[in-house]
C-alpha cells in the first residue's frame, strides 16, 4: 500500500461534496486506486442506487488522478469484497 486514506472528501460531477469510505492506492510496478464502501447488507451489488453511488465515487477518482487505473468495490457486513464492475 502506498497510500490509504478513510472517509476521503471528493466532489461528484456535479460538485457536490462526497465522502469515499476507504480509498487505497497499491504500490508497485503498475499501481493501482481501490475505492471501497462499506455496506452492512449482504448483497449491495444489487441495489442500483448503491451501484451508482460507488460508480460516481469511482469517477470523481479517475477525474483526479488521469490515466491511472481506478477499481471498486463494495466490503459486505459478511466481509466479502465485491468488485463493481465497469
Amino acid at each position: 500500500i502506498a497510500w490509504a486514506g478513510n472517509e476521503v472528501p471528493v466532489a461528484s460531477i456535479e460538485g457536490e461534496p462526497r465522502r469515499i469510505d476507504r480509498l487505497v492506492r497499491l504500490a508497485g510496478p503498475a499501481p493501482e486506486w481501490w475505492v471501497l464502501d462499506y455496506k452492512l447488507t449482504a448483497s449491495p451489488q444489487g441495489d442500483p442506487a448503491l451501484r451508482a453511488q460507488l460508480a460516481a465515487y469511482r469517477d470523481a477518482v479517475a477525474r483526479l488522478v488521469p490515466g491511472e487505473p481506478v477499481r471498486a468495490a463494495f466490503v459486505t457486513g459478511q466481509g466479502e469484497l465485491v468488485e463493481l464492475q465497469a
